[in-house]
């Protein structure tokens, strides 16, 4: 029945691949596509990949001879299948179910409202007994999951701001130290915004749940949705915005996204961090640093910028020549 649905699925999208329509596609059509693409990628040689864009993007502009400057600049700048999949996907979660779901194990009962993710929509990409076992959770009364009586209450604004501080440098403590970084980014890809946000969400799940904290993935601020908001009731609460290094308005994300975020939601203290893959961009956080200050100054709030060492620079033991190679001091200095 499962094979049936799937042939189902694929032949579908065949269909939404070669019409003229829009249509939005299933977790798993999703997945599918992304699949074969990369499996394109892999057996097509980049000569041969520029000649099919070449190609395709000459009979697009013959069917469609009145194509705006901007969509030309766009499909101009595609010259291969990578360049395809970045503007196709704009996030991967159909890749991190096996993720998800285990978050999901954690704590049923808010899964949905903290990673905003209805875990029905990808159950097809689950293994057959992993269904069974999700299905039997959802159908029990999830409020046998709720929260710890004992957890810590906070009691002051400096001892919460030093606790989210904490979770950012063991973050990157772990991704420089504990090799987080070769998940992040390896030879095969680097991960999404999205995906950075999933990680770290289960990596803040772990670290805070000994507090009475409310932690929520990309609640919307009524101007936006930020990608955290971790709350001690009303008195202590904060917003932090992540940014690959790749994205093209890093600045812009600083400047106006972050403060907005914090002024429609009343909320003092933001972080913004930055997850550096890239060794020429890492070389340039500090404008980020005091350019998150001169913001703060002007807005009257407390903004803190975060880099996060992603880069896949990080020597063993045996091999480090240098203070510098041991990175230790990069947790130690990471405002």
């Amino acid at each position: 029945m499962k094979m049936k649905r799937t042939v189902k699925k694929i032949i579908q999208l065949r269909e939404y691949l070669t019409d003229d329509f829009p249509h939005t596609l299933t977790p798993l059509q999703e997945y599918i596509l992304y699949k074969v693409l990369i499996f394109m990628n892999d057996v097509l040689d980049s000569d041969d990949q520029s000649d099919i864009f070449s190609t395709q993007i000459k009979a697009h502009y013959e069917k469609y001879r009145e194509t705006s400057d901007a969509s030309k600049e766009m499909l101009n700048s595609k010259k291969n299948i990578n360049d395809l999949i970045g503007l196709i996907f704009e996030d991967v979660d159909f890749l991190d179910v096996s993720i998800l779901y285990q978050m999901y194990l954690t704590n049923p009962g808010n899964f949905e409202k903290k990673f905003n993710v209805d875990l029905d929509d990808y159950i097809d990409l689950m293994p057959a007994d992993i269904q069974e076992n999700y299905k039997k959770i959802r159908n029990t009364d999830l409020s046998i999951y709720s929260s710890d009586s004992s957890l810590v209450r906070i009691q002051t604004k400096e001892e919460f701001i030093g606790i989210i501080r904490g979770v950012m440098e063991r973050f990157n403590h772990y991704v420089i130290q504990r090799k987080l970084y070769k998940l992040i980014n390896n030879k095969k890809r680097t991960f999404s915004e999205d995906e950075v946000q999933i990680l770290f969400d289960f990596f803040i799940d772990l670290y805070l749940e000994k507090y009475d904290l409310d932690i929520s993935r990309e609640p919307n601020t009524g101007r936006g949705c930020v990608d955290f908001k971790i709350s001690c009731g009303k008195q202590f609460r904060a917003l932090i915005e992540f940014k690959v290094d790749s994205h093209t308005s890093l600045e812009k994300g600083l400047m106006y996204q972050l403060p907005l975020y914090q002024h429609a939601s009343e909320i003092d203290y933001g972080i913004f961090s930055i997850i550096y893959c890239n060794e020429n961009l890492y070389e340039q956080r500090n404008i980020f640093k005091e350019d998150a200050k001169k913001i703060a100054d002007e807005y009257n709030t407390t903004i803190e910028f975060f880099p996060i060492d992603a880069r896949d620079n990080k020597k063993s033991a045996a091999n480090v020549k240098s203070k510098k190679d041991m990175l230790i001091e990069e947790r130690m200095n990471i405002r």
